[in-house]
């Protein structure tokens, strides 16, 4: 999961674990971090924007005319 924080944050976590998002970091955040509540709460008040994939988009081909040609009625 990539994030963009929009304030500077630190995240409290397990066994005294924290983890710091600069103002406009951009990147992953570790697995507990996600499952937090104070997260969950961040992302709801849009200080934490999540990006839902992380999946590289794939290029749709398209079906181009032979060069020469046109594609239209003549």
């Amino acid at each position: 999961m990539i994030v963009v924080s929009k304030r500077n944050i630190i995240l409290p976590g397990p066994n005294g674990e924290r983890f710091h998002m600069a103002r406009d970091y951009m990147g992953p955040v570790p697995g507990w971090a996600e499952k937090s509540a104070y997260f969950r709460a961040l992302v709801e008040d849009g200080k934490v924007i999540v990006s839902e994939s992380r999946k590289k988009k794939e290029k749709v081909p398209t079906e181009e005319p032979p060069a020469g040609e046109t594609g239209g009625e003549e």
